[in-house]
């Protein structure tokens, strides 16, 4: 007795085992996919995120490192950007060092010259912008009075030129 078998029935097995090797194949690089953006994700995404809130976190003063995690091209930046924060702070502690230098300076200044047995007016473009109790008293001005008036008006008019030839046009405006 001879056998006999539909092609539709030979065809079916080979059609099943068609789809279930390209259904594994699809599974297999949809997993693949998947690893890739959590690989992406954790790996690059979410330190770059941590170094971009650390430097809005610098521009508003507030040095705050990185933890560096790994030697790849991710922890790389992070260490530089940790050796940043590290020369901004120095930085930072220099400029306040020498602002507080410079206000004891200028403090030390004013009492110096406010305090001077000698008269001291201060001009700059021909209009005065500081002078001593000695000056006012001399000259019969309040500080208001005098300061940001033309300094020329208080020299007699024989002066103007020899003043004009030694400090120039430009710095004594009548």
């Amino acid at each position: 007795m001879v056998g006999y078998i539909l092609e539709e029935a030979y065809a079916e097995p080979v059609t099943l085992a068609r789809w279930i090797v390209f259904g594994l194949i699809g599974v297999f690089l949809l997993a693949m996919f998947l690893t890739s953006g959590l690989t992406l994700h954790f790996h690059v995404n979410k330190p770059l995120r941590r170094i971009i809130h650390a430097t809005q976190k610098v521009a508003d003063g507030q040095f705050q490192k990185v933890s560096v995690i790994g030697k790849d091209e991710i922890g790389q930046v992070t260490a530089t950007f940790n050796s940043m924060v590290d020369s901004l702070e120095a930085d930072q502690r220099q400029i306040n060092r020498i602002l507080s230098a410079l206000r004891q300076s200028e403090e030390l200044y004013r009492v110096i010259t406010e305090n001077s047995g000698s008269q001291i007016l201060l001009v700059q473009k021909g209009q005065v912008i500081f002078a001593n109790r000695r000056t006012l008293s001399a000259l019969g001005y309040t500080a208001e009075e005098l300061i940001g008036r033309p300094a020329m008006m208080h020299l007699h008019s024989d002066d103007h030129a020899k003043i004009l030839r030694k400090v120039g046009a430009d710095e004594a405006i009548i």
